[in-house]
């Protein structure tokens, strides 16, 4: 967890206490089961289009890569049982494949 996420829930817990939820159904204070409402609701917001918030996997895995972070490591993190499920997330952006290349200029 990231130490700002990590700070915001620590700051929340000293708030609320042991409650269960942190971000509980507004209307019934239960457990939400579903989040399409909200989820759309900010990507609307945020004119995104075509993005699902699956796709968010992706994104953290590929910047984990292109950071050096080792495949077995972002399997832990990803909770893949494989590592072909992890190579399937851990996408390259071109540019880092054209940066890796001009290292055998060096």
């Amino acid at each position: 967890m990231r130490r700002e996420a990590h700070a915001l829930l620590a700051e929340w817990q000293k708030r609320w206490g042991n409650y269960r939820l942190v971000f509980p159904n507004p209307k019934t204070g239960e457990q939400l089961k579903d989040i399409k409402t909200a989820w759309n609701g900010l990507r609307e917001a945020a004119e995104l289009k075509n993005f699902r918030f699956h796709d968010l996997r992706h994104c953290f895995a590929s910047k984990l890569v292109m950071k050096g972070v080792d495949l077995y490591v972002l399997m832990e993190l990803m909770g893949h049982s494989t590592i072909e499920m992890t190579e399937r997330y851990a996408h390259l952006a071109p540019s880092a494949m054209k940066e890796a290349v001009a290292l055998l200029d060096e």
